[in-house]
């Protein structure tokens, strides 16, 4: 399962807007100190009320967008929650395969809980909305959520503080997982201060595997003893390599 994500290319066209809107202001605001008359004074003032209308139909339309996005990746969340729910059930998948579903369900539920409560085009209480219809859906994977943000604007008092207490648990619970995270990337020092001749360590996944170099078996062929073979069992090949390979131990 894949969700939309918004990445740099996004947030730069963001600011970038932001950074726009703020230079036509400033330059207005130059325009309406600078104006002689009052004739270009209200020409300024209309210009200032013109930019002001068109950024917030602008944010209004962004609001919108991230919305319906959060909808439909509820919804795909929740068609994910079915789909592992429905092995889960199926006596034919193994153990191993509904232990990896639950982990990728797991998975998904935290990244998109991360990416909703830094959607700064949703409000407190829209993120709470959407904690909340992640929950569900993980619950009751069955049944539609239709529609997550039609009521978004009449919730107020408790109901409101209830979601914004949830989007703060929600964030503590995602930093201490990022800690987590973090953790499970460092190796110890000591350990490695500790390597000796021959001690390797290879990295991969966030996860250190320790193991030593063997010794090579060109070193230890002067030890070890040689083969007594017998020149009526073996073929002649192989006694002329042992004839060789005593010469050169003589040698």
């Amino acid at each position: 399962m894949s969700d939309t994500t918004y990445g740099p290319a996004v947030e730069d066209e963001m600011i970038a807007q932001a950074r726009q809107f703020s230079a036509a202001m400033r330059t207005a605001m130059h325009r309406h100190a600078q104006a002689a008359n009052w004739i270009e004074r209200r020409r300024v003032r209309k210009e200032i009320s013109r930019l002001v209308r068109t950024e917030r139909r602008q944010q209004q339309q962004a609001r919108a967008h991230h919305r319906i996005w959060t909808s439909q990746a509820v919804d795909r969340y929740r068609l994910h929650a079915q789909a592992v729910a429905q092995r889960a059930n199926d006596p034919r998948v193994d153990h191993d395969r509904r232990a990896r579903d639950a982990r990728a369900l797991v998975e998904h539920r935290d990244r998109l809980a991360v990416q909703f409560i830094g959607n700064e085009h949703l409000t407190r209480t829209e993120q709470g909305i959407a904690l909340d219809g992640l929950d569900a859906a993980t619950v009751f994977p069955e049944y539609k959520t239709g529609n997550l943000f039609a009521r978004a604007h009449k919730v107020k008092g408790l109901e409101a503080l209830h979601y914004r207490a949830r989007v703060a648990r929600e964030t503590v619970g995602a930093r201490q997982r990022a800690e987590r995270e973090r953790e499970n990337w460092l190796v110890d020092p000591n350990r490695l201060r500790e390597m000796g001749d021959g001690d390797i360590a290879h990295l991969s996944d966030g996860q250190a595997r320790w193991g030593r170099i063997a010794q090579d078996r060109d070193t230890e062929r002067g030890s070890r003893p040689v083969p007594q073979v017998s020149v009526k069992d073996a073929p002649w090949a192989h006694v002329q390599a042992v004839q060789q390979l005593r010469a050169a131990q003589l040698a």
